[in-house]
């Protein structure tokens, strides 16, 4: 709860209300939280999630000294924030070891629906809500581009906005519970005030497949491949200096220009920095006074931004995360989350791994805490596994027997019985119970 509190008011600017220090304190509650957390892990023997999120800080912190030694700045370690979820993972993982899966998952929505009546407050000017002007908070706002009928809006953890609209929507048309109906217009409401479209596409897209394919398991690999194939032909196409995709949006969409700005801009960099990247700016001016212009930004071009800031090294680390992210519906069930909840979560991570076309939000935005849970959950799906003669990972062994990943209670959907077709929308099995297949 603390780390999820802290995270929001950070990452989602929320903190900007509490005064001048506000980001300030909910960093520290973020760095404590992290802190606690992995001492739980070595208490328990954890130590692969806790290597994971030490080598993952060290790789962040790279980053900031890189640029800094690579241009002459000044680094601040402040910076490393944007990559919370690389090395947030201990703090799952520590939750996991004695909650239910349930628990997380209720605790998780319940912070989502908080931040979505806060936004909607915030977005509508209910009850006199007005964003501060403390310095610094200028940042909430996003310019309006009238020419295509998008007024000035406030800015939107996307993570959390889809995360609540696809865990509404499975626990109403899964679990029957028609309640949440009423949440995911929510949810829905927020997403549409917020104009961002390429979140409003890409969770259509999630949950329009999802009703198709009824399986989340295909949901993911259609929209990982999909991220994976426009994210190659952008990388491949920077060696050619004609090559301008975004020009395809129009001259009208000021959010286009900005991106097809960014892209040609990235072209001057990567054939020298190729391997490590340019490497993390410590502040916004860094990055204008590198780039000469005010109209970079890397988080608004996909896979190309990461290929910028961490090279081919940074590339397939995203990578990596999207796939974990795009296949989480191959093992969250299998560790015990309910069907329901299961294929919420996976929803969230498909939508936010198609979103890596555009933003690379699972690496350096606000789905990195989707990106941290997705990697504590695989991680002890690893863990869960039949130990092997031989095992491949010996870091991941050892660890105590209680409190351990096994749920404590079984999910009806994991308990050992026949396989029953089932009627109703979106009723059919998304897999097989692990020692069924």
């Amino acid at each position: 709860m603390i780390f999820l509190i802290a995270f929001v008011a950070h990452q989602g600017r929320i903190s900007f209300y509490a005064g001048p220090n506000g980001r300030t304190v909910a960093l520290g509650l973020e760095l404590l939280a992290l802190g606690l957390a992995s001492a739980i892990c070595i208490v328990y023997r954890q130590y692969g999630i806790f290597a994971w999120s030490v080598l993952a800080t060290i790789y962040a912190a790279s980053q900031v000294y890189w640029f800094s030694t690579a241009w002459g700045r000044d680094a601040n370690l402040n910076a490393i924030s944007v990559y919370i979820g690389l090395f947030s993972s201990v703090v799952f993982v520590a939750a996991l070891v004695n909650l239910e899966r349930k628990t997380l998952i209720n605790v998780l929505f319940g912070v989502a629906l908080v931040y979505a009546l806060f936004y909607l407050a915030l977005s509508l000017g209910l009850g006199g809500l007005k964003a501060p002007t403390d310095p610094g908070a200028e940042k909430l706002f996003i310019a309006a581009d009238l020419r295509i009928g998008r007024p000035s809006r406030f800015a939107m953890m996307s993570s959390l906005m889809v995360f609540g609209l696809c865990l509404s929507f499975t626990r109403a048309f899964v679990d029957k519970k028609w309640a949440y109906l009423l949440t995911f217009g929510l949810f829905a409401a927020g997403i549409w005030l917020s104009y961002f479209r390429a979140v409003t596409a890409v969770t259509i897209f999630a949950l329009v497949t999802y009703v198709v394919l009824r399986n989340t398991k295909r949901v993911g690999v259609l929209c990982f491949l999909a991220f994976f194939v426009v994210s190659v032909v952008l990388i491949v196409g920077l060696n050619d200096h004609a090559f301008r995709p975004y020009d395809l949006f129009g001259s009208n969409d000021s959010s286009a220009t900005i991106r097809s700005l960014s892209y040609d801009a990235t072209k001057y960099f990567v054939r020298d920095y190729w391997l490590f990247g340019v490497g993390l700016a410590s502040s916004r001016d860094d990055t204008i006074n590198l780039m000469a212009t005010t109209t970079f930004f890397f988080s608004d071009i996909g896979a190309v931004g990461v290929f910028y800031t961490g090279g081919v090294v940074g590339l397939i680390i995203f990578m990596i995360i999207s796939a974990i992210s795009a296949f989480s519906g191959f093992f969250l069930q299998a560790i015990g989350f309910e069907r329901a909840d299961a294929d919420g979560l996976a929803l969230a991570g498909c939508a936010c791994t198609s979103l890596g076309i555009i933003a690379p939000d699972l690496w350096s935005g606000s789905s990195t805490v989707l990106s941290a849970i997705f990697i504590a959950a695989y991680y002890i799906f690893l863990k869960s596994r039949p130990a092997r003669t031989a095992p491949r990972r010996p870091w991941l062994g050892g660890g105590v027997r209680y409190p351990s990943f096994a749920p404590r209670t079984p999910a009806p959907e994991l308990q050992d019985a026949p396989l029953q077709a089932q009627k109703g929308l979106l009723d059919q099995p998304v897999g097989q119970v692990r020692g069924h297949e």
